[in-house]
């Protein structure tokens, strides 16, 4: 995982993991083994891959990149 100033990334992988929306590979973990180990019971479950995509749903934010934009806009034209 691509690392950042204030860690924040890995701060919100643990968040979506915690919501049970992801699961998160940072540090130790992030090795062919521990992918394998982390991603195995995702492949060979539905209902866990099932459980994952609502939970993706309820933490997304599909509309981020509209509101981004208009926040930008806002800003743009305020100068």
């Amino acid at each position: 995982m691509a690392t950042s100033a204030g860690n924040e990334q890995e701060h919100k992988a643990f968040q979506l993991q915690q919501a049970g929306a992801t699961v998160a590979l940072v540090k130790e973990a992030a090795t062919a083994e521990g992918l394998r180990t982390a991603v195995s019971p995702v492949l060979i479950s539905l209902e866990r891959r099932e459980q994952i995509a609502d939970q993706a749903r309820v933490a997304g934010r599909p509309d981020a990149a509209d509101r981004l934009t208009n926040v930008l806009l806002h800003v743009a034209t305020e100068w």
